[in-house]
């Protein structure tokens, strides 16, 4: 997805360039620290648009986020972590149940795997991380570990 132009509600922002009022901490509860990385902030505006607030994303602020700075997974010749997949995986759990992330793995699956084969026909190069297909299937969908 592109930024936003214009400064306007979304559903989520990246937790590097997040700022919530206590008055949200106080009524939702701080981060889910069932997540290690990766969609804790998500959930998070997620659990706060429930409740009422609305998150913004502002186009005048500047962050400088150094991505996966934290993880040293800087580039795409190295595979996800485990820890993302377990974390995607749980956050649509406890938000959606089982049938929807179910339902999400498979259409997810189905639109990478077409990407690819498009790819291919094209001769474009694989814009996703090293075995990322691959990682995906197996943690979703047989043994959980990519």
């Amino acid at each position: 997805q592109p930024m936003p132009e214009t400064t306007r509600a979304v559903d989520w922002v990246a937790g590097a360039s997040l700022l919530v009022r206590r008055e949200v901490f106080e009524k939702i509860g701080l981060f889910d620290e069932t997540f290690f990385l990766y969609f804790e902030e998500t959930d998070l505006c997620r659990r706060a648009a429930l409740a009422g607030h609305r998150c913004y994303y502002v186009v005048e602020s500047r962050v400088a986020h150094v991505g996966s700075a934290s993880t040293g997974y800087k580039d795409k010749t190295t595979p996800m972590p485990q820890y993302w997949f377990e974390s995607r995986s749980y956050y649509f759990k406890k938000n959606h149940g089982s049938p929807y992330t179910l339902a999400a793995n498979l259409a997810h699956a189905v639109g990478l795997g077409t990407f690819r084969a498009r790819a291919l026909v094209q001769r474009k190069a694989n814009p996703d991380r090293k075995n990322f297909l691959r990682d995906f299937v197996r943690f979703n969908f047989f043994n959980r570990e990519s």
